[in-house]
């Protein structure tokens, strides 16, 4: 698309008040070189943002990326001749550079550039497996070739992939010691003392028969009795968590 004058004019003026903006949070311009000067303003925003989180940044990247990022969701929507809406690709693309700052590399003039892209190509893809459509997307050698150099870090759909797995893990491991703890209270007092020796402490046997004065061979029963109960009342535990509940809320007996 050729720019008119004004066109050209204000996109000027919206380069300079980016410049401005990262020199005030002390964030220095990398030189546009053979790129474009928006593409090094976008990368000296994207910079600040992941530095300070000052939202200022953000809203000036958004406004001076939003027109090339639209450009880009319009070409590839209609290269692959899919029903996506490039407004809401370019949207989620923004939502995802919002989200994830620190994945991003000011290494070069063009990061920006080139990591929004790998962002837009992905948000496309994930709009087409939504949809079932399972064309893939080509893209340009020269694209390929610019995305390399960010391909080091992690992607932003894997980031939010690994931090949803991490909070069902916190989750499983929380629900976890609260049922072994909920066991162990149920020990006697020798049993208690005993495991806690072994798994808490990393006491040998023999330094335990020590200590209580048993022998070792009795405290290994010890232990492993106790560690049988556990399991066993975590299982039980467990199977009255998912037993189906009656109107009053109670957990109904198996039939």
């Amino acid at each position: 698309m050729v720019q008119t004058p004004l066109v050209a004019e204000h996109a000027c003026v919206e380069v300079e008040a980016a410049v401005r903006l990262c020199e005030a949070r002390g964030v220095a311009v990398p030189g546009a070189g053979a790129g474009s000067a928006r593409d090094a303003a976008c990368t000296g925003l994207m910079e600040a943002w992941r530095l300070h989180r000052d939202p200022a940044s953000f809203e000036a990247l958004a406004r001076l990326a939003q027109p090339v990022l639209a450009a880009r969701a319009r070409a590839r929507v209609r290269a692959m001749g899919c029903r996506i809406d490039p407004a809401e690709v370019v949207q989620d693309t923004l939502v995802n550079v919002y989200r994830y700052p620190h994945q991003f590399h000011a290494d070069r003039p063009g990061a920006f550039a080139a990591w929004s892209t790998t962002i837009l190509d992905n948000v496309i893809r994930r709009h087409l497996r939504r949809n079932h459509m399972g064309r893939p997307i080509r893209l340009q050698e020269d694209e390929i070739l610019a995305q390399q150099a960010d391909a080091r870090g992690v992607g932003p759909e894997r980031a939010a992939e690994d931090a949803e797995e991490r909070d069902r893990l916190a989750t499983v491991w929380s629900l976890f010691l609260a049922l072994y703890h909920l066991a162990w209270l149920e020990l006697g007092e020798r049993e208690r003392y005993v495991l806690g020796l072994v798994e808490l402490h990393g006491m040998r046997y023999a330094e335990v028969a020590a200590v209580t004065g048993s022998r070792p061979e009795a405290l290994k029963m010890v232990v492993f009795r106790a560690r049988k109960r556990i399991h066993e009342r975590i299982g039980s535990l467990l199977a009255i968590a998912n037993a189906p509940r009656g109107g009053d809320g109670t957990a109904v007996p198996a039939a």
